[in-house]
């Protein structure tokens, strides 16, 4: 049964497909000059971290992820932007610290990974310039939860760049969050930007079922893998069918998606980081621009 076909939102006369990643005439002449100055743009990426016990796992995905980090390593990023599925506000924040917590914001799991610290530094100053272009506010002493540090974790295992998380605003709509992030290409010369949540993400399925993944999660994960690889934003902003109820109970998981998309150029194409899942119901699809 196809059920992807979805009616046009209304939310898209605001955001027609051909805008949706102009970001506004300044951010076009922006990477003109930075094109002329032979100045490279630090990737996006979107990342499905699955489980909090794939930091201590050495697989497929695990490896694509440090291999990914030397290459974005090479472009000596200032600063990684991290916007998870785990940070809920309501209005825009940016945290500013000057040095990480390591939020263990999770129950249930083995105690070598209550252990663990992922020491990252922050960058007050550039955050403070981040957020004042979005609107934000800074936030200190909130910490890095796992959907933040367990891929950076894999990314930069040294800790050695500076982080920060953008939280997720609830009383944005999706056009919403992919206009913010149309804002970040500004800093994309020295700003990586990292959304973090899951292409499929129904941990109670999960649970119940976890030996393989349903039918309806394989094909929800197509549709969401073709739709980002034709940059077919309308059919993202429209996902919330009977199959997407089903992959997403609710958005959060989803929304980081959107950040990474909204944060590209138009020429820029993009790749697939990783293919599989997880567990049941979690997928791990993942993927990174090519500018």
């Amino acid at each position: 049964m196809q059920v992807w076909a979805i009616k046009r939102p209304a939310l898209l006369r605001r955001f027609p497909q051909k805008n949706q990643r102009r970001g506004g005439r300044q951010a076009v002449r922006l990477r003109r000059e930075l094109k002329g100055r032979g100045v490279p743009l630090i990737p996006s990426l979107f990342v499905s971290h699955g489980s909090p016990e794939l930091v201590l796992k050495e697989g497929e995905w695990a490896s694509a992820l440090k291999k990914l980090g030397g290459r974005i390593r090479e472009l000596n990023p200032e600063l990684a932007l991290v916007v998870s599925a785990h940070w809920l506000t309501e209005g825009v924040y940016l945290e500013c610290s000057e040095r990480h917590r390591t939020l263990h914001d999770f129950s249930g799991f083995s105690r070598e990974l209550y252990e663990l610290e992922y020491p990252a530094k922050g960058d007050p100053e550039l955050c403070g310039k981040i957020a004042r272009v979005l609107g934000g506010r800074c936030s200190t002493g909130r910490g890095l939860d796992h959907g933040a540090w367990a891929v950076l974790w894999h990314l930069f295992p040294e800790a050695d760049i500076p982080v920060t998380q953008l939280s997720i605003d609830v009383r944005r709509g999706l056009g919403g969050h992919l206009s913010l992030a149309g804002e970040l290409r500004a800093f994309r010369d020295k700003v990586l930007i990292l959304g973090s949540g899951g292409a499929v993400h129904n941990l109670r399925d999960a649970i119940l079922n976890p030996e393989r993944p349903p039918e309806w999660a394989v094909e929800f994960k197509e549709n969401i893998k073709k739709s980002v690889l034709r940059r077919d934003i309308d059919s993202l902003l429209g996902y919330r069918n009977e199959l997407g109820r089903l992959a997403h109970p609710t958005e959060e998981h989803l929304i980081p998606l959107f950040y990474f998309l909204g944060s590209l150029y138009e020429e820029e194409e993009i790749e697939v980081i990783y293919d599989g899942f997880e567990f049941g119901s979690v997928s791990l699809l993942s993927f990174t621009s090519l500018s």
